[in-house]
């Protein structure tokens, strides 16, 4: 029997063969456009960038360089600054509903490219953002409605931040040729860091009688995150899109779901309202839209979670040894003083890495956000 299990794994080992999906560099240069018209702050931002082979492991690279303008159907001209990896964006500027408006391309190689003209959309409030608890976590959900039935589909978008700290408190450090207690303007305890939604949220009424969204689940966090062992905040953002833009981000969600996550490379197939100028065959991924952005924003304290979600601070690796004074040099430019022992005569000192007793290290800042309360 252990004989023909041994053979069985073998002949089905050697059924498979790896498969390149072939791809021409055509496919892997493709233009990338994430584009829209932010009516309610008055900014107007483009990201642009190129597909990449999808077995490739980098990041798809900015489109800089390029000249990025918009035009109304009232002959008005917005340039659009450059600013860092390849995003454009002009701020200040009144966008009028009565008008039209359409994205032009100029790339350092010499191509335009041109969208259609698109008009801009109302969006209702945000009604509520609300959070459920389960036993495995939470689900943040938002919830709207469009009185007149107008808005129908609809683009979410949040940036989450959270409060966090480092596995351990250092409590003193080395300064000035000697050992003091940390002061409050130099603590690394506790940190504040912000992310952007990695998934696409769309949703649609076109199959209710009435326009309501009611708590379309935004976010689930699960049980023993480091987003809520403290103090959480998300900030909700809705956009109410025309049935082509709606169209467009179902085939990029449906790709993404395929393939990978929301910021990985896409094929080509996916089609928006962007098109080159000269060249009606060129494949062109993106679309341009706009209209007026609902944002609502709430507070999740660690104290609000139900007892069975509340789960102590993580140290996973983190530890912490002790050094005898005399020994201490040899520690302090690798290591952070967590605390002293031997009671009135100090003995010793119990230390850390810097992994485990900064919190920049988990990717935050030591800057409080200007809303946090």
């Amino acid at each position: 029997m252990k004989w023909t299990v041994w053979v069985f794994f073998i002949l089905l080992g050697g059924c498979l063969t790896h498969y390149d999906a072939p791809t021409t560099q055509r496919e892997k240069n493709v233009l990338v456009v994430n584009a829209s018209i932010n009516s309610s702050d008055q900014v107007a931002t483009v990201i642009l960038s190129r597909t990449i082979a999808l077995s490739s492991a980098t990041t798809s690279p900015a489109e800089t360089g390029a000249t990025v303008t918009i035009l109304s159907d009232h002959n008005e001209i917005f340039r659009l600054i450059p600013q860092q990896r390849g995003t454009y964006s002009i701020t200040k500027i009144n966008f009028d509903f009565a008008r039209k408006y359409q994205l032009k391309i100029s790339t350092k190689d010499g191509k335009s490219y041109s969208s259609d003209f698109i008009s801009l959309y109302k969006t209702p409030e945000i009604d509520s953002l609300t959070w459920s608890p389960s036993l495995d976590g939470i689900t943040i959900n938002g919830t709207t409605h469009d009185q007149a039935g107008l808005s129908r589909n609809y683009l979410w978008d949040f940036n989450e931040t959270w409060e966090y700290t480092a596995p351990f408190q250092s409590a003193l450090e080395y300064k000035n040729n000697q050992i003091i207690y940390r002061p409050a303007e130099d603590a690394i305890y506790v940190c504040w860091r912000t992310l952007p939604a990695s998934n696409l949220l769309i949703t649609s009424t076109n199959g209710l009688a009435n326009d309501v969204v009611n708590k379309f689940a935004l976010k689930f966090i699960s049980k023993g995150s480091p987003l809520i062992q403290r103090r959480y905040s998300i900030e909700a953002k809705l956009r109410t899109i025309n049935p082509g833009e709606y169209s467009y981000w179902s085939q990029v969600k449906k790709t993404t779901e395929s393939f990978g996550g929301l910021f990985d490379p896409l094929p080509s197939q996916v089609i928006g309202n962007i098109h080159n100028d000269l060249d009606g065959t060129e494949p062109i991924i993106g679309y341009f839209g706009g209209g007026s952005v609902s944002k609502l924003r709430i507070f999740i304290n660690e104290s609000q979670l139900p007892s069975y979600l509340e789960t102590p601070t993580p140290r996973g690796i983190c530890e912490v040894d002790s050094v005898k004074v005399s020994n201490i040099g040899g520690y302090l430019n690798n290591y952070l003083i967590v605390d002293y022992y031997g009671g009135l005569f100090i003995i010793g000192y119990v230390f850390t890495t810097t992994d485990c007793a900064d919190c920049r290290k988990g990717g935050g800042t030591l800057t409080k956000p200007d809303f946090w309360k």
